[in-house]
């Protein structure tokens, strides 16, 4: 009978075998590592809570099954095992009935795990995998937003960057991550056609983060304003940007060059939770009972679809100005960046938030002509008053002629009485000679004038 070989002694006293346990666990912890550098705070937390429920599962590491992984892809195509498929199905399995998660974060958990293996180069087919479906909850509905709800949560935005982002995604329609991923230089640029911060609106040429689809859309007058200000403000503070430097930056970074560290979608949803509940526009509690916020940075983006379509404008200029995938031979993919710009313009009165509404021509006319009127009868009425001082001469008189001329033209019953008290008093005399003293003979006790 053949007996077991012990493990020959490690030169430190440990067993072999503990030591190639030792010599696994760091290298999973150092490609561990080494992924979650290239991630954001929020998800390195979420993706290292993931890695660490596999581990106490399976008792091993994403790094073992990836090698195994690997070295199965190495096989001819009929020979594979596909070993990933029935380890994480058990794990979404366990995740499901022994951790008892919600199916969101199942997701999340298992989005970590792909992007760690494309990381690597070996690509995972989700499809085979049995994720739990997401269960909509009612209070993650986005809120219905048109222009009063932008105006309140401008009037609760903290600084100059919160209010020209508000404005910014509601008025062009962009995404969260395409509107952080400007650059100052996207914004400073402009000419003829497609106009600047100082000739709104300006037109910019994009690609979707998400996707890559070009397109093309503006920021309207509030939204030029508000960058502006904003722009200002952040040389005021931070000193010179460069052409290359993000839009959108943290406020409070650590960073000696804050003009450098870009916003991130993360921060952004932290700000739009506290303008929503400072607004009034979400309760506290109906935003801790949500899992996504009804107000969320996305909810700007449908308004502006809405809007756009509740005025008339076509399915497809909307689409296309949200970078949404339209047929190559969509006739807007020719238009100029003027003519393009031109029909945004045709729609923008519908999106002011900051400023009266863009004028007609004959409305604009019409508005001149009743200044215009104003005016005349104000001079008039000027000219007249100035022309009865000028002939009662002396201070009392000139007091004197004042009210008579107030009381007068009040249309008011009571103070035409006075007028004709007034005139009974002086008889046959001018205003010019008339005095206090002769007012006070009238016995009319409303009016109090001091010698």
């Amino acid at each position: 009978m053949k007996t077991k070989k012990k493990p020959k002694n490690a030169p430190n006293g440990r067993k072999s075998g503990d030591m190639n346990e030792e010599k696994q666990k760091a290298k999973n912890n150092d490609s561990v590592r080494k992924y979650l550098d290239t991630k954001n705070p929020g998800a390195k937390r979420h993706y290292r809570r993931g890695f660490d429920l596999y581990e106490e599962f399976s008792d091993s590491s994403l790094y073992a099954l990836l090698m195994q992984v690997d070295g199965d892809r190495k096989k001819p195509l009929m020979a594979r095992e596909n070993p990933e498929f029935s380890q994480l199905n058990s794990f979404i399995d366990y995740l499901v009935k022994e951790r008892k998660l919600a199916p969101k974060t199942i997701r999340v958990i298992f989005a970590g795990i792909s992007d760690y293996f494309d990381f690597y180069g070996v690509h995972l087919h989700k499809r085979r995998l049995r994720l739990p479906k997401n269960l909509p909850k009612e209070n993650n509905e986005k809120m219905n937003i048109r222009i009063p709800e932008v105006r309140k949560m401008l009037e609760h935005c903290v600084c100059n960057r919160d209010k020209a982002i508000v404005l910014c995604l509601f008025q062009s329609g962009m995404s969260i991550s395409d509107l952080l991923a400007m650059n100052v230089g996207d914004v400073i640029d402009g000419d003829s056609q497609t106009g600047s911060l100082d000739d709104p609106p300006i037109l910019f040429h994009k690609a979707r983060v998400k996707n890559a689809i070009k397109y093309r859309t503006c920021f309207s007058r509030d939204g030029c304003n508000a960058v502006k200000r904003y722009l200002e403000e952040r040389k005021r503070k931070y000193g010179p940007y460069a052409y290359i430097d993000p839009l959108f930056i943290k406020l409070r970074s650590k960073n000696q060059d804050k003009n450098k560290e870009r916003l991130d979608v993360f921060s952004v949803d932290m700000v739009f939770k506290k303008i929503v509940v400072r607004s009034g526009l979400v309760s506290p509690e109906r935003l801790k009972a949500a899992d996504l916020n009804p107000a969320r940075p996305h909810s700007l983006r449908m308004a502006f679809s809405s809007i756009l379509r509740e005025n008339g404008c076509p399915k497809e200029i909307s689409d296309y100005l949200m970078g949404h995938k339209i047929s190559n031979d969509s006739a807007y993919l020719n238009f100029t960046d003027g003519q393009l710009r031109d029909l945004y313009k045709k729609y923008e009165k519908f999106l002011t938030v900051e400023v009266a509404p863009i004028l007609g021509e004959k409305e604009f006319g019409k508005k001149i002509e009743e200044l215009e009127s104003t005016t005349a009868m104000l001079k008039s009425q000027y000219e007249a008053n100035e022309e009865r001082l000028a002939r009662a001469g002396g201070t009392q008189a000139a007091v004197v002629a004042l009210l008579h001329y107030l009381v007068k033209n009040s249309n008011d019953p009571e103070l035409e009485k006075i007028a004709a008290n007034i005139e009974k008093n002086l008889g046959d005399r001018e205003l010019s000679e008339a005095r206090i003293d002769d007012l006070k003979k009238t016995g009319i006790k409303k009016i109090k004038l001091a010698d």
